[in-house]
C-alpha cells in the first residue's frame, strides 16, 4: 500500500467526474486514495469508516449508476 499517491490533470475533465458535485468529487477522490485501497482496486471498507474519514454520508446511488459495485464495497 502506497502512502502517496498522484492522479492525472486530465482526472477533472473526465466526462464521469465533470458529473459530480463537489461532495461526489472529493468522495470519489476519497475511494482512489483512502488508507485501505490498494493497486488493483480491491479492499475492504465499512460506511462506518468513510463516515468517520470524510465526514460524508455514503453515495451508493451515484456509483452504482456509474458501474461501481458498491454493495461488494460496502459490505
Amino acid at each position: 500500500m502506497a502512502k502517496y499517491r498522484q492522479i492525472y490533470t486530465k482526472f477533472w475533465s473526465d466526462t464521469f467526474v465533470l458529473e459530480l458535485d463537489s461532495q461526489e468529487k472529493l468522495f470519489y477522490l476519497y475511494l482512489l486514495m483512502n488508507t485501505k485501497s490498494t493497486q488493483c482496486g480491491i479492499y475492504e471498507l465499512s460506511p462506518r469508516l468513510i463516515s468517520l474519514e470524510t465526514g460524508y454520508k455514503i453515495l451508493y446511488e451515484k456509483y452504482e449508476t456509474a458501474g461501481l459495485d458498491v454493495n461488494n464495497i460496502f459490505k
